[in-house]
C-alpha cells in the first residue's frame, strides 16, 4: 500500500485498486469541511485497526471512504448545528448519516459490490455517529477510525477551529473521550499513544 507521511498520523495509506475507484467517485462528495482529509486520515487509521482483525475489509475500508460523504447534502447553517450538539438525536447529524448511505449505496452499486455488501455499508453509515452502539465487528472499526480522527494534530486543529477549543482544552477533553468512545483496545491504544505524542 502507497504511504506518505502526514502531521499528526505516522503514515498515510493512500487507497488503491477498488478503494482508489471509491474514493475517486466519492471525491465531489467530500470537498465540504475538510472531508476530503479527514477521510484519508480516517482510512489510514483504518487500515491500522484492520491488522490482525477478523472482519470483512471491504465493508470496512468502504465504509471509511463514504461515511461523511452526506455533509455534502447539508446547508452551511445545518452543517454548523450539526457539531452543536451530542450526535445522538441531532437532525443534522443524522441527516447526514442519511444522505451518506444513500450515496454509498449508489456508489458501490455502480462499482459492482454485491447487495449484502451494499446493506452492510449502508447500514454503518446510517448511524456511524448517532448510534451509540454498534451492529457489527466492521462497524466498530468504522467508529473507532473515525473518531480516532480528532486525536490526530490534523484532527485536533480542526476541533479548535470549529468549536473554539484551545488545544490544551481539546487534548484534555478527548482524554476523556477514549475509554467511553472506543470499541477496540487497538483504538484506545492508538488514541492514549497520539495524545502522548501531542502532549510531548
Amino acid at each position: 500500500m502507497t504511504t506518505q507521511r502526514i502531521d499528526g498520523c505516522n503514515s498515510l495509506s493512500l487507497p488503491k485498486g477498488v478503494f482508489k475507484d471509491i474514493f475517486e467517485r466519492a471525491k465531489p462528495y467530500l470537498m465540504v469541511r475538510e472531508n476530503d482529509v479527514h477521510t484519508l486520515i480516517a482510512y489510514s487509521l483504518a487500515v491500522k485497526l484492520l491488522e490482525g482483525a477478523k472482519v470483512d475489509e471491504r465493508v470496512v475500508l468502504a465504509a471509511v471512504i463514504l461515511h461523511d460523504t452526506g455533509y455534502s447534502e447539508l446547508t452551511a447553517e445545518e452543517m454548523s448545528q450539526s457539531l452543536m450538539a451530542d450526535p445522538e438525536g441531532n437532525v443534522f447529524r443524522i441527516k447526514h448519516e442519511e444522505e451518506g448511505a444513500r450515496i454509498a449505496a449508489k456508489i458501490l452499486d455502480e462499482l459492482g459490490f454485491g447487495d449484502q455488501e451494499v446493506k452492510h455499508v449502508s447500514k454503518i453509515i446510517n448511524g456511524h455517529d448517532s448510534r451509540m452502539t454498534s451492529i457489527s465487528s466492521e462497524d466498530e472499526i468504522v467508529k473507532d477510525a473515525d473518531k480516532l480522527y480528532r486525536f490526530t494534530s490534523t484532527g485536533v486543529d480542526f476541533m479548535r477551529r470549529w468549536a473554539g477549543m484551545e488545544p490544551s482544552t481539546c487534548l484534555k477533553w478527548l482524554k476523556g473521550k477514549i475509554e467511553p468512545w472506543f470499541f477496540t483496545e487497538r483504538a484506545k491504544e492508538m488514541a492514549a499513544a497520539l495524545i502522548d505524542e501531542a502532549e510531548g
